[in-house]
């Protein structure tokens, strides 16, 4: 009798201790980034959500950055569901997050954190972010242990900015070389030029002809008169 009563609380024992492992494993986060690669001085968004089939009533965690390599721009809550009474400080940021809502909730984004990369980081380089010491309250007063995770970013290349002119460069307008001209096209154009002056000096045949004629109407009609007169004063 007393081995059936043995053995009857063994098994009892032995199931509770694999329900409470069942529920250790219902609570789960995750890390999402809005970007698996970042160049210095741009920013880097980090999501955190919690999924609980037994519902989020609370969960706590440490957040960890390379604060030599990452800058703190804001963190907070997704929503007013949640509110979170932890702190932030140099390098990481306290969870204490509760949840606000009556209704059971099993899954959502609860926690966002915006990072800036330094300019003084290289491309190449790997930077992690992680939760550790994660803790998950669900609506049974029930709080597990969640093991830790992580997430990684890669650094790249700074874009080059490129120039308003099309990142062309102006190249400079080269002189085209003046042709010398050959001595003895320069004396021939040189004698042209004193035939075109002599030429010019001369007066023009158009111009000369009138005053031929009028001189030769006025020499006729001078002559003309005198011979009428010498006849004239021939006969007295």
């Amino acid at each position: 009798m007393r081995k059936t009563i043995i053995i009857i609380i063994i098994t009892v024992l032995f199931i509770l201790a694999l329900t409470m492992n069942v529920r250790a494993t219902t609570g789960a986060i995750t890390i999402k980034t809005d970007k698996t690669e970042i160049a210095p001085g741009e920013e880097i968004t980090i999501t955190i959500s919690a999924s609980n089939i037994d519902g989020i009533n609370t969960l706590r965690a440490e957040i960890g950055y390379e604060e030599d390599k990452l800058e703190l721009i804001e963190s907070n809550v997704t929503s007013s569901k949640w509110s979170n009474l932890g702190r932030a400080s140099t390098g990481k940021i306290i969870l204490e997050v509760i949840c606000n809502s009556e209704e059971t909730i099993k899954s959502d984004n609860i926690f966002t954190i915006k990072l800036k990369v330094k300019d003084t980081v290289k491309a190449g380089t790997t930077l992690k972010i992680s939760a550790q010491d994660i803790k998950m309250g669900n609506d049974l007063a029930e709080e597990n242990n969640i093991s830790d995770k992580e997430v990684e970013i890669t650094i790249k290349e700074k874009a080059s900015e490129t120039p308003a002119n099309g990142g062309g460069t102006e190249t400079p307008a080269q002189e085209q070389p003046q042709t010398q001209k050959p001595k003895a096209l320069e004396q021939k154009n040189t004698i042209q030029e004193s035939e075109n002056e002599s030429k010019g000096n001369l007066p023009k045949t158009g111009e000369a002809t009138p005053i031929i004629i009028t001189s030769a109407i006025i020499v006729l009609g001078v002559g003309c008169v005198s011979y009428l007169k010498y006849k004239k004063y021939r006969g007295i």
